[in-house]
C-alpha cells in the first residue's frame, strides 16, 4: 500500500514513535516518512498534540517539537520494534538499512531504554557519536 493512502492514525502513531525514540520531531521529518504536504503535516502534529498533550512540547524559536519528560506510549506500545519498522529497519535479526551503524537487532533480545536512545540517535545524526 502506498504511504500516501495511509489513514491519519497511522501518521499520528508515526509522531508518538518519533517522539519517542528519537526525541524530537518536525514537520520536515514527518514528510519524511510520508509524502504527505506540509500543512497535512502541520494539521498531523497538531492532532497529536490535542490527543497527548502530555507527550510534545514545542521547543521555543525553532521549527521542532520534543518528546516531555513525562512521554509515554498512548497510540503504540512504545517499543524499538514499532520505530525500526517505521524508519525502514529489517527485523528481525537483519542489519538495519538506514545508515545507522548497528551490527545487528534481533527483536526481542535486543534492550533498548527509550530514554538513552534518542541521545545516541542525535549524536549520531550530527557525527558526533
Amino acid at each position: 500500500m502506498p504511504l500516501s493512502t495511509l489513514p491519519a492514525e497511522a501518521r499520528l502513531r508515526a509522531i508518538e514513535l518519533l517522539l519517542l525514540w528519537e526525541g524530537q520531531l518536525s514537520n520536515a521529518r514527518l514528510r519524511s516518512l510520508f509524502p504527505v504536504h506540509a500543512t497535512q503535516a502541520s494539521r498531523d502534529i497538531a492532532a497529536y498534540r490535542q490527543q497527548a498533550p502530555c507527550n510534545i512540547e514545542r521547543i521555543e524559536g525553532t521549527k521542532y517539537y520534543a518528546a516531555t519528560l513525562r512521554a509515554r506510549p498512548v497510540l503504540t506500545q512504545g517499543v524499538f520494534s514499532e520505530y525500526a519498522q517505521l524508519i525502514g529497519a529489517v527485523l528481525p535479526g537483519a542489519d538495519l538499512a538506514v545508515g545507522i551503524a548497528a551490527h545487528r537487532v534481533i527483536a526481542g533480545q535486543t534492550r533498548i531504554a527509550p530514554e538513552a536512545y534518542p541521545v545516541l540517535h542525535q549524536a549520531d545524526a550530527q557525527g558526533t557519536g
